[in-house]
């Protein structure tokens, strides 16, 4: 059930480090070039049904492009996405997050600072990227662990009974 492991005896969940999310990920990170035009990163987000990208030069992190900048400093700007430049319009100076950092942290900062994405950084080099899909989808992983586990506390049965239900209902 699930593909995060959860002991109710040890909460080893509040304990997970992104890495543990980052290896079920797949491993592909979307970016354009800050000589892009919106346009051009606008079609890498709708082509790969992602909700940003991050802004490469020459394999350093310099930004990041979201759907959120094209409403408020495209549209709300009235700017053309054909002529405008992505490196004009991108979200820089990035809150940024190592492998180690545990989960519960990142959701912190995902919450506070009201980020869909995070880029996890190692060595200075990219590792990857978490959204608040990604932390959402971990939790409610373990949450269907402990219920398939108190579950099967309560009535004897296999834990896996309430996956199967819940995978029914849905």
């Amino acid at each position: 059930m699930g593909i995060y492991k959860l002991d109710l005896n040890d909460p080893q969940y509040m304990k997970t480090q992104l890495s543990t999310l980052l290896s079920e990920k797949h491993t592909t990170v979307h970016s354009v070039p800050p000589n892009a035009t919106v346009k051009e990163a606008a079609l890498v987000m709708t082509d790969h049904h992602i909700r940003s990208v991050l802004v490469l030069d020459q394999g350093d992190l310099v930004g990041i492009f979201t759907e959120r900048d094209v409403l408020l400093r495209i549209v709300m700007e009235d700017r053309n996405p054909s002529t405008t430049l992505v490196n004009e319009v991108m979200t820089k100076n990035l809150t940024t997050v190592s492998p180690t950092t545990l989960v519960h942290e990142a959701l912190n900062l995902i919450t506070n600072k009201r980020f869909g994405h995070l880029p996890v950084m190692k060595d200075g080099k990219l590792a990857g990227i978490i959204s608040i899909g990604d932390i959402t989808k971990y939790f409610s992983h373990c949450y269907e662990n402990e219920a398939g586990t108190l579950w099967s506390y309560i009535t004897g049965d296999d834990p896996h009974v309430v996956s199967d239900f819940i995978e029914e209902r849905v």
